[in-house]
């Protein structure tokens, strides 16, 4: 990722929300029966067409937070 013109990260948040709003079998209030492995394999080989090359390996996921819109003060 450092020899490539582009900071690969815009294109991995960018791809990462795509999927995550575009996926109708994700239901935040079930995050267990989520299927990560297949999200993270998927999300590796769109940021790589994006950028033209096999830059991405492997993505790590730290941490999913969902806030409903109730639970948001306005």
């Amino acid at each position: 990722a450092a020899s490539l013109p582009v900071p690969p990260d815009a294109f991995l948040l960018d791809e990462a929300f795509r999927l995550i709003y575009s996926d109708p079998t994700l239901d935040f209030r079930h995050l267990e029966k989520y299927n990560i492995a297949k999200f993270t394999h998927e999300l590796v080989k769109r940021v790589n067409r994006r950028l033209n090359e096999d830059a991405i390996k492997e993505i790590l996921v730290e941490e999913i937070n969902f806030v409903s819109s109730k639970d948001i003060s306005r």
